[in-house]
């Protein structure tokens, strides 16, 4: 990751709609799944932000493969705010350091892997947040926020913006259920460690979320598709793509989740969202293919591809409660894929 002028834009706007941030003065925060699209944004911003640097923060980053942390932190190792920890959370936590903060972004986020390794995905969600919660509770941490999904909803036929408190129909007996479901499981995990043993945590349900930082392996559509009109081909799609969904840039998504961090009620869930953006898949990949002058296709859908696909229509999470904090997303659609597309060309540069 380059730290274009793209990007340090962004990392403004991170700055200047968290709410709470001098809440992190003298603190420490461990960002799991550090090497993740979401997790990894989260450590370049908080090592970066001036504001943020000037209040001694220290920053415990955990991943699995120490390589691939390195080669994405590259242009920050000047940053010696930053530790990194290599751990699998298949296995026991032997940590014996402390830290005030934990943002749990670990997750096989995959939908490739929903269908070839379901098991894994489910243990990955429930097994590795059983851990953190344990360490939390030993640690006496202030505060965890876990990072959930908007697919915990289920599948909705209503169109209204939905609200944290409610729950809709997911089919167990369908393994792409795996996902929703485990992350269902586990929300209900962190606030039983809340009611049991006093651990205060938070809930961070993600919208759709686009924009840099996403792996050559991330089989979302739309890391797919922004990566595909980067390298200057057409997007091909499946259907029709009328599921409509609150698309979030990834730079308001962090402020949204440092936010319920440092400012969310303890035991409350707040969706991270951006109404505004509330638009159909097809729109969605008209504007990628506008910002890099490609095409747009439609084919019909192949076995496989018929599989991966979600059984949720229509996704429009609520930005509501959030900003009753005080956040704001900013970032529309096409100036998030403007960004995005920046961005990378910075980092092949």
């Amino acid at each position: 990751m380059s730290l274009s002028t793209t990007f340090l834009k962004d990392i403004n706007i991170i700055e200047e709609n968290t709410v709470g941030l001098k809440k992190l003065e003298n603190k420490t925060i461990l960002v799991t799944g550090a090497t993740g699209q979401i997790g990894s944004f989260i450590v370049q911003a908080l090592s970066i932000i001036d504001s943020i640097k000037s209040l001694g923060l220290v920053i415990i980053a955990v991943g699995r493969d120490e390589a691939k942390f390195r080669n994405k932190f590259s242009d920050f190792f000047s940053n010696n705010n930053i530790k990194f920890v290599q751990q699998d959370f298949k296995y026991e936590l032997n940590w014996n350091f402390h830290t005030d903060y934990i943002i749990h972004a670990a997750s096989n986020a995959d939908p490739k892997a929903y269908v070839t390794d379901p098991v894994g995905t489910m243990n990955g969600n429930y097994i590795a947040t059983l851990n953190i919660l344990k360490y939390a509770k030993e640690e006496n941490i202030e505060k965890l926020v876990y990072i959930s999904t908007g697919e915990i909803y289920g599948e909705i036929n209503d169109i209204e913006p939905l609200v944290e408190t409610f729950s809709g129909y997911i089919n167990p007996l369908k393994v792409r259920s795996c996902y929703p479901i485990s992350k269902r499981a586990t929300e209900t995990l962190c606030i039983s460690f809340m009611s049991q043993f006093g651990v205060n945590v938070n809930i961070a349900r993600l919208a759709h979320i686009f924009g840099p930082n996403f792996s050559n392996k991330d089989s979302r559509i739309a890391s797919q598709f922004l990566k595909s009109a980067f390298e200057g081909n057409d997007l091909i799609m499946y259907s029709e793509g009328k599921q409509v969904r609150s698309y979030t840039y990834i730079s308001d998504c962090v402020s949204g989740i440092l936010t319920v961090l440092l400012s969310g009620e303890n035991g409350e869930a707040y969706n991270v969202s951006n109404m505004k953006n509330a638009i159909s898949l097809h729109d969605f990949c008209h504007h990628i293919a506008e910002v890099k002058g490609v095409h747009l296709k439609t084919v019909v859908a192949n076995e496989e591809e018929e599989i991966l696909k979600t059984p949720i229509n229509h996704a429009v999470l609520s930005d509501h409660k959030l900003k009753k904090l005080g956040w704001r997303p900013v970032i529309n659609v096409k100036n998030g894929v403007e960004s995005t597309m920046k961005i990378l060309e910075g980092s092949n540069k």
